[in-house]
């Protein structure tokens, strides 16, 4: 259902992408095909903000992060997101 929602919203080549926890509840297969998605659809253009509470996943997706810790926000490189 992830990846079929992920599809419709991108059949429309939107200039921007918001997601919430996109790779909830599914499995790690998936949560890689879906990853990859987003990175394709952001390395063809489409602006993708998306919210995580897996740091592995920001350093495999993001090329800019803002973290939020203990109420406070933060902006960091993604390769900085530990937990």
């Amino acid at each position: 259902a992830q990846r079929a929602a992920l599809a419709r919203a991108l059949a429309v080549r939107p200039q921007a992408l918001l997601l919430d926890e996109p790779t909830s509840n599914v499995d790690a297969e998936n949560a890689r095909i879906i990853e990859d998605i987003i990175r394709a659809a952001g390395d063809n253009g489409t602006t993708v903000i998306l919210s995580t509470h897996n740091p592995e996943q920001a350093r495999r997706i993001a090329t800019h992060a803002v973290l939020l810790r203990d109420g406070t926000i933060t902006q960091a490189d993604p390769a900085d997101t530990t937990p």
